[in-house]
């Protein structure tokens, strides 16, 4: 029998229902992002001198109707110190969104409770329900230990951990050291 490889491209979109990206869900979210952020660097005084910066990045993000069209328009620009900074931003409201805290709780807690909090199943993380059905059809067991099919890859260039997430919550499992022992 052949043993045909087959490769699954997850790309925009796959995470859709779990990290807002569009409208008002995401315009909401950004700005409790920055508006952490700011009170953050404010009460712990630091990174205070690239504040405005972030700030003024921030901001163009938010007044564009998606982070992608921002993006495409400073490669579009040869704009690429300008991308690297968006890509940061983003970055940085990505994993605010993979660990997400209710708005109240984040600010009940402030800065100083949140780095005291060190394992994301004590956060609110909200995996895509697409991804366990996903991963339960896809997974093989060999005794306690999960694993891909041979012929099986899986490509992702999205900017979360959703799939990750969704493989700890799956199999109990915690730690990327589990899933780089997949394949």
């Amino acid at each position: 029998m052949e043993n045909n490889l087959v490769t699954y491209y997850l790309g925009a979109g796959a995470s859709a229902n779990a990290i807002p990206t569009l409208g008002e869900a995401f315009k909401e979210r950004f700005k409790l992002f920055v508006e952490f952020v700011s009170e953050f660097s404010k009460q712990n005084k630091i990174y205070e001198s690239e504040l405005s910066e972030f700030l003024s990045i921030a901001n163009e993000i938010s007044e564009n109707y998606t982070p992608d069209t921002l993006a495409k328009k400073m490669t579009i620009n040869r704009e690429f110190n300008k991308l690297r900074k968006i890509k940061k931003v983003l970055t940085g409201y990505f994993c605010f969104e993979q660990n997400r805290i209710d708005a109240e709780d984040l600010f009940r807690i402030g800065p100083e409770g949140l780095s005291k909090i060190d394992n994301y199943k004590t956060l609110n993380t909200i995996v895509d329900g697409r991804y366990s059905p996903y991963l339960s059809a896809i997974l093989d067991q060999n005794n306690s230990q999960f694993h891909l099919p041979e012929n099986l890859r899986i490509v992702s260039w999205n900017y979360d951990f959703q799939l990750e997430r969704a493989y700890f919550e799956l199999t109990g499992e915690n730690g990327l050291h589990s899933i780089n022992s997949l394949g």
